[in-house]
């Protein structure tokens, strides 16, 4: 029997790459997994990704990418009644446009409906609130995040094979000067490998906090005599985005003890 699945986006195209890990543990056969995203055995899903308002072209040509390796076909838009199961990407509450958390206090424990967070939210984090989850282990109740379409990785490693020979990009997702990322920390490494060639890039280089000419001057502050390593690159969509990451040897999370 089909089962409708509405992967619906709290705002426009807000973390929109975290979508396929939803879609990926619902088509797990794990044991392991909360009982709210276990399908019913005759169960043949289908996913709906909208409002399509909210969806950017990019993240059509990622969804695209994700539909062929699926449990049932990604339709862009709403289901034409109500879905089986709901699954709504709030991630940071401010942003969330229907009234966030308000509208998860009234709706908690629904068998039909759950929502994903990004961030600590004051009256969902109880043990009673069994269909809230976050994307995080530092919750109980959390999702390992499966990002990548299975094409582009394997595109990735396919392009390795060719070129073995290529100078090693290590990339960063972030902004350069953002809290979250411990870019002091790379300044050790950096120093040791001097006389490797590499380059570290980060995606995302304009940040809401500063013009691209400040993190110029930043990334030739704080890396004098490595400065031509540090590239900093635009995140211009979901597919970017995507494809970006494809291209690297390796992700720099830059998460210090604290």
């Amino acid at each position: 029997a089909i089962t409708e699945v509405y992967l619906k986006a709290a705002h426009h195209d807000l973390h929109s790459e975290t979508f396929y890990s939803f879609i990926h543990h619902l088509c797990s056969c794990s044991k392991q997994k909360s009982s709210l995203w276990v399908l019913r055995a005759d169960a043949v899903p289908h996913f709906y990704v909208g409002p399509e308002k909210y969806i950017s072209d990019g993240f059509k040509k990622v969804l695209t990418e994700f539909n062929k390796t699926t449990c049932g076909p990604i339709i862009i838009g709403k289901p034409t009644k109500i879905a089986d199961l709901t699954i709504t990407t709030t991630t940071y509450g401010g942003q969330y446009t229907e009234g966030f958390p308000n509208n998860v206090l009234k709706k908690l424990n629904h068998t039909n409906l759950i929502f994903i967070c990004h961030e600590t939210v004051n009256g969902v984090e109880g043990v009673h609130s069994k269909n809230v989850f976050w994307l995080t282990p530092r919750h109980s109740r959390y999702i390992v995040p499966t990002f990548f379409p299975p094409t582009i990785v394997e595109k990735s490693i396919e392009r390795l094979h060719r070129n073995p020979n290529k100078v090693p990009i290590f990339l960063v997702l972030g902004s350069f000067d953002s809290d979250k990322r411990n870019v002091a920390s790379l300044q050790a490494a950096l120093k040791a490998h001097r006389g490797r060639k590499f380059i570290v890039c980060f995606l995302g280089g304009q940040s809401a906090k500063s013009k691209n000419e400040s993190l110029v001057k930043f990334v030739n502050d704080s890396f004098p005599d490595d400065s031509s390593k540090i590239q900093l690159m635009p995140n211009l969509d979901t597919f970017t985005f995507m494809t970006r990451v494809g291209e690297v040897n390796a992700v720099l999370p830059l998460v210090d003890e604290t």
